[in-house]
């Protein structure tokens, strides 16, 4: 099967899940006018087109790697556990908070369609040639968990209610979660590459060099899509807007946005945005 045959099925198949999940969630969200569903679709979007590529894998309609492949299955079963992990505490959250101040201005939020891109990239690979990429995947998914779960238990806490969270993980990094899964996607991507490479080499007769350089280097958009949305628009932007107007004039705050890194533990403070006017 040529690399255009393989992205065409490949992507299409996606694209399908991902609509079909996405507007199945839009459609309840907006009748129940609630943001119960919002991250559950989107993060089991991943999960779900995993399971389909997985399913095209096996019968043999997308790459030449069998689908019992030790390193594919890694990567998948990883992927599975970040998913289902990520998606089950974001669903008991909200049942918790009731809503996400995150989606006020969006409501009723649609999910995250463009889901498609990095679940997309992480099937057509699988044949990694080190095992770092793992082991790194692997400690994002402990990270975000342990993350998550710090914050949770801190915002538990009666006695926290008007503090910031600036405990354990969240000490040496103002936004260790993100960080996590950063950190999840760019070990995946690591993973995953070096197929693309050996596919793109192995049909010359299909790809020109440039073309397949081009190929090879699309496969980057994922990782940098997830960074973009974390850094620049769904993640850090909101939560630090909203952390600056409520303790932006205490002189303890204002030194942990001094002191603290932004996303990468242990490297000096930083301070990414201005606080916003409104």
């Amino acid at each position: 099967m040529t690399w255009n045959a393989i992205g065409s099925v490949g992507l299409q198949q996606a694209a399908l899940v991902i609509a079909s999940a996405n507007a199945v969630g839009f459609s309840l969200s907006a009748a129940f006018r609630t943001h119960i569903l919002t991250d559950l679709v989107g993060v089991g979007s991943f999960v779900l087109t995993t399971l389909r590529l997985s399913a095209l894998q096996k019968d043999g309609q997308l790459t030449s790697v069998p689908w019992w492949d030790n390193r594919l299955l890694l990567v998948n079963a990883l992927v599975g556990v970040w998913g289902v992990r990520l998606a089950s505490y974001l669903f008991h959250r909200i049942n918790y908070i009731k809503e996400d101040k995150r989606l006020a201005k969006f409501y009723p939020g649609p999910g995250e369609v463009a889901a498609a891109v990095p679940a997309e990239a992480l099937r057509l690979g699988g044949r990694a040639l080190v095992s770092a990429p793992f082991v790194s995947l692997a400690a994002g998914i402990a990270i975000e968990t342990l993350a998550d779960y710090q914050k949770y238990q801190f915002k538990s806490d009666a006695r926290n209610a008007d503090r910031w969270c600036d405990v354990g993980l969240w000490k040496y990094s103002r936004f260790p979660n993100y960080f996590g899964e950063m950190l999840v996607w760019w070990s995946a991507w690591a993973a995953v590459a070096p197929a693309f490479v050996s596919a793109a080499v192995a049909e010359p007769a299909a790809l020109g060099a440039a073309e397949a350089a081009g190929v090879v280097a699309a496969t980057v958009l994922s990782p940098l899509f997830i960074t973009g949305l974390l850094l620049g628009l769904s993640g850090v932007p909101i939560h630090d807007r909203n952390n600056r107007k409520r303790f932006g004039q205490d002189p303890r705050y204002q030194r942990y946005l001094r002191d603290t890194p932004t996303i990468v533990p242990f490297t000096g403070g930083q301070q990414t945005s201005k606080p916003s006017a409104d």
